[in-house]
């Protein structure tokens, strides 16, 4: 709690947004989020996921060890554009299969606190796709934006 007087002393800090050149929608970077919504999670435990999808990005996806040129420069650009996330609910466990079979990327696993089973593969985060070169499954009618 903050003495009286110093309420201003606080300020949210704020990361930069994208102040760059314009860009061509297909050469917009974006992860793509896929929740499993075969859990039929609530609309908090689907955000939290995403979150820890979020988390997953910053800290795998930046390891040079676990990654090739191409993708450590596709999120160096990633991030450079406005780090842009799309959350997509895949409605089925066989189109959660398939988008983990078409896609790179890593899945997120539940500690099984909440809501899911541990264990349970909650979420899927791709590496950094162009919009124009998106995997086929991911505009499947299956894998609709999540509307939580």
């Amino acid at each position: 709690m903050l003495p009286r007087g110093d309420e201003d002393a606080m300020t949210a800090r704020t990361y930069p947004m994208y102040e760059g050149p314009p860009m061509d929608t297909g050469d917009i970077l974006s992860v793509y989020v896929v929740l499993n919504g075969s859990l039929d999670m609530s609309p908090g435990k689907a955000a939290a996921m995403a979150f820890h999808c979020g988390w997953l990005v910053g800290k795998v996806f930046p390891d040079v060890s676990a990654q090739n040129l191409d993708t450590l420069i596709s999120v160096s650009q990633w991030e450079q554009h406005g780090r842009r996330v799309v959350t997509r609910l895949a409605e089925t466990v066989a189109v959660f299969e398939r988008v983990k079979r078409e896609c790179e990327g890593y899945v997120q696993r539940d500690e099984g606190m909440t809501e899911v089973d541990h264990g349970a593969e909650v979420a899927f985060v791709t590496f950094p796709l162009r919009r124009d070169e998106i995997p086929t499954v991911l505009t499947h009618k299956k894998v609709q934006l999540y509307r939580g």
